[in-house]
Order: structure tokens, then C-alpha cells, then sequence
């Protein structure tokens, strides 16, 4: 009662030294304005407040520097985990204090091969992307495009087909492509390989370059949901029907 009536409130840093948890779980994301990060952080925050737990979050915008200073800062806050869409190969350096600190981290969305012993919640990114690519071809189309922020990749993907695990995900889904397009009888035509970085101005001025320098295309496959969105403006505008 006299807490109450003195307005009381429990010192959450004290209560953390003694019971050696801050009832935190970090979250860090390489771009929480892509919907599919946002409806993840959605989905971790409900299990998280369920679980008594609150979340602390950091978007990296997929800068390493962004990404060591987050990582850092969850690790000063006491968080008691980590969850971490990793901005790439480089990042499991950047986790190892963490790791070897004792902290749970699990990757979110993208593998890191370099720590195996870490937990990792992952799409099969090379199987879903040839599930694509198969109905494509199964309706009959021959010149399906890509568009893909791994474009540069096309080459090193294409001269070993079972690449894919342990791949980015832009990487294993153009690596699903290539494989869906060989076991079609379809030879992959690097020319159909548009780049675009992950903004969807760019990918709709990508594919619009594509469409107008060969008219043959008849389908698309992204390797993002923002390039297809990009993608998608761009055919609309080009007044090309997309059923």
C-alpha cells in the first residue's frame, strides 16, 4: 500500500543482477519496411509477450556497422537471446562474442555455415524457388526472366547445379531457377538475368530495360518480394497482360 500510495516502481536493472535475467528478447533485422521482416517481428513479439518477455529491436539496413552496434548493444542491454537476420557471411564473425558468451542466438531467414551450432529458422529457399520455376515452365513458357539482386552470381550458380544450401537467399533461389530451367531442357540464358538491388524503383526500371530490349519474355521470377513488386509496375506499365 505504501508503494502504491508513493508511486513505486520496481528498478528493472537492480531486479536483473540479482535474478540474472532482463526478461528481454533483441531482435535484429536488415529491413523492418520489407513486409516480410515486419509480419515476422509481428509473429516473434506476440510469442515473446505470451512468454513474459519484452523485445528489443535494431534494423541494420543491411550495413555491417549497423549490424556490430546492434549486436553490441544487445549484448550490454543483458538481452537474454537473440534473434538476427544476418546482413551476411560476415556476420557470424560479428556474433561469436555472443555465441561464445553463452547467449542463444537463432538466424532468422538467412544460414550462416559458419556457425553450425547456432539455430536457424529458414525456408528452403532452392526447393520453393524451382517449385516456381517448375510451374512456369509446366504452362509452357521457355523465356522466363529472373530478377534478382544475385544476378552476379549467375555464372558460378549455373557451373554447379546442387549449389544452393548454405547460399543468401537471393543466391538459392536464382540457383532454384537455373535448376528448374535445366531440368525443363531449357538452357539458361544469362541475358534474362536482370540485377536490381533491393529497392523497387530499381527493379521496376530493371525489368521495364528487359521488356523493352527483348519482347520474347514471357514470364518473370523474382528472387525478393520487392523486386516483384518493382517487376509487377513495370509489366503493368509496359501494357503487357499479368493474369
Amino acid at each position: 500500500e505504501a508503494a502504491r500510495r508513493l508511486g513505486y516502481r520496481p528498478n528493472g536493472l537492480a531486479r536483473s543482477l540479482i535474478k540474472g535475467s532482463t526478461q528481454t528478447i533483441g531482435v535484429i533485422v536488415t529491413d523492418i519496411g520489407n513486409s516480410f521482416f515486419a509480419q515476422a517481428v509481428r509473429g516473434i513479439a506476440d510469442v515473446v509477450r505470451a512468454g513474459g518477455f519484452e523485445m528489443l529491436l535494431a534494423n541494420t539496413d543491411s550495413d555491417p556497422d549497423a549490424e556490430q552496434r546492434a549486436i553490441q548493444v544487445m549484448w550490454e542491454k543483458r538481452a537474454d537471446g537473440v534473434i538476427i537476420a544476418p546482413e551476411g557471411p560476415d556476420s557470424a564473425e560479428r556474433l561469436r562474442t555472443l555465441v561464445g558468451g553463452g547467449l542463444p542466438v537463432v538466424l532468422l531467414d538467412r544460414p550462416l555455415t559458419a556457425l553450425p551450432q547456432v539455430d536457424q529458422v529458414l525456408v528452403n529457399n532452392t526447393a520453393c524457388a524451382r517449385s516456381a520455376v517448375n510451374h512456369l515452365t509446366g504452362l509452357g513458357h521457355r523465356r522466363i526472366a529472373v530478377v534478382s539482386e544475385a544476378s552476379g552470381d549467375f555464372s558460378r550458380l549455373l557451373a554447379h547445379p546442387a549449389a544452393g544450401d548454405g547460399e543468401r537467399p537471393s543466391a538459392a533461389r536464382l540457383a532454384g531457377y537455373l535448376s528448374a530451367l535445366q531440368r525443363a531442357g531449357i538452357r539458361p540464358d544469362p541475358d534474362l538475368a536482370v540485377h536490381s538491388p533491393y529497392d523497387r524503383a530499381a527493379a521496376e526500371r530493371a525489368t521495364a530495360r528487359l521488356l523493352r530490349r527483348d519482347p520474347s519474355v514471357t514470364a518473370l521470377f523474382c528472387t525478393d518480394n520487392i523486386l516483384t513488386s518493382g517487376a509487377l509496375a513495370a509489366v503493368q506499365r509496359s501494357g503487357r497482360a499479368c493474369p
